[in-house]
């Protein structure tokens, strides 16, 4: 399935990901994400003492992937060390806050279980922090275990070795920080990844340019501007009035300026099915007969795959009910207003 829909070649965030997926795809490439080392540098390095040893960690504590409550949080509890964290399950921090962060701890730890490549553990070690880790993701890419960082069994006994040898040793980790912020400059500043990116997009296109057919992409009535939009999905049967009363309320609510799209995917079978070139007439004479020269994005999808970009492209898509109180309305502040011209329109007649 990832091989039709993705011609142009897929990437990975690590090597590991790609020895799983090369069987199967006839082109994917390795290319992690950077970190701005310019940005993520210390401007104060930690001196420490020995005996006293500041622990930090971001990320998810709900997710038991991260081991917070099992890993994390016993950290604190040993003598000498302080544990600060922060991430998904409390306040989110800013760009600038994140730097103070890593800035004021002298350990960075990781207990995953599996990782993708962890933004958190590259940019401590641009900052020059200690890391100690378990072996997931990219670690391996750019960290060697007693050179760059401590590499430790998933088990609390050897995390909390790791953490108690660097209270103790401050050349330690001194040294092991220096090395860390060496390795993610060489293996992951943006100046070297941005390159790598332009190269893999320049590719995609010239493929997708070669081998794009009309049935392989959504068919859009207006064209999708180049933002993060919110989206609108209804499955019209055609053969009634629903469809229409949607339209018509979507574009009560909304102006061509607006970030949203509103989607009809057309499956062969479904009740009142339609082909695409008719569906699409059907649309445009609904819109001339509101006396709109324009009017806010209307996508139509005659193929899954169409319907999976749409999903993977929106930054935000909610489903319609088939009428206003069938189901769960929208949410948000554009719901809201697609909840209230819906509303609005109805008892007004059915429109023909």
């Amino acid at each position: 399935h990832l091989a039709r829909l993705y011609q142009g070649g897929m990437y990975v965030v690590s090597r590991r990901l790609k020895e799983i997926f090369r069987p199967g795809l006839p082109e994917v490439v390795g290319l992690p994400h950077g970190v701005d080392t310019t940005f993520f540098t210390s401007r104060q390095p930690r001196s420490g003492a020995p005996g006293k040893l500041k622990v930090g960690w971001a990320g998810n504590r709900a997710s038991a992937v991260k081991g917070f409550t099992e890993f994390i949080e016993p950290l604190g509890k040993l003598p000498g060390v302080e544990l600060v964290f922060c991430g998904y399950s409390d306040r989110l921090l800013t760009l600038e806050e994140m730097r103070a962060f890593y800035e004021d701890i002298d350990v960075y730890v990781c207990t995953s279980a599996t990782e993708g490549h962890n933004n958190s553990l590259m940019e401590a070690a641009a900052m020059g922090r200690a890391i100690v880790t378990t072996d997931v993701g990219t670690v391996q890419e750019f960290l060697e275990h007693e050179v760059s960082a401590l590499i430790v069994p998933r088990e609390a006994a050897a995390v909390q070795a790791a953490i108690l040898k660097l209270r103790d040793d401050v050349a330690l980790r001194q040294r092991l920080g220096l090395k860390a912020r060496e390795s993610v400059v060489h293996t992951f500043d943006w100046n070297r990844r941005e390159k790598d990116y332009r190269r893999f997009f320049q590719h995609a296109l010239e493929v997708a340019q070669r081998t794009a057919k009309p049935s392989q992409a959504p068919l859009q009535i207006a064209p999708v501007a180049p933002q993060a939009r919110e989206a609108f999905l209804y499955d019209p049967d055609w053969s009634g009035t629903g469809w229409a009363e949607v339209l018509l309320s979507y574009l009560e609510a909304f102006q061509p300026s607006d970030p949203v799209d509103l989607i009809f995917p057309i499956y062969p079978g479904s009740p009142g099915a339609l082909d695409l070139e008719t569906a699409q007439q059907n649309v445009l004479q609904l819109v001339v007969e509101t006396g709109r020269e324009s009017f806010p994005n209307v996508v139509l999808i005659d193929s899954p795959e169409g319907v999976l970009e749409a999903l993977r492209m929106s930054a935000h898509l909610q489903w319609i009910p088939a009428t206003p109180d069938s189901g769960p309305e929208p949410t948000g502040p554009l719901g809201q207003r697609f909840n209230r011209a819906r509303r609005s329109l109805a008892g007004k007649g059915t429109p023909a």
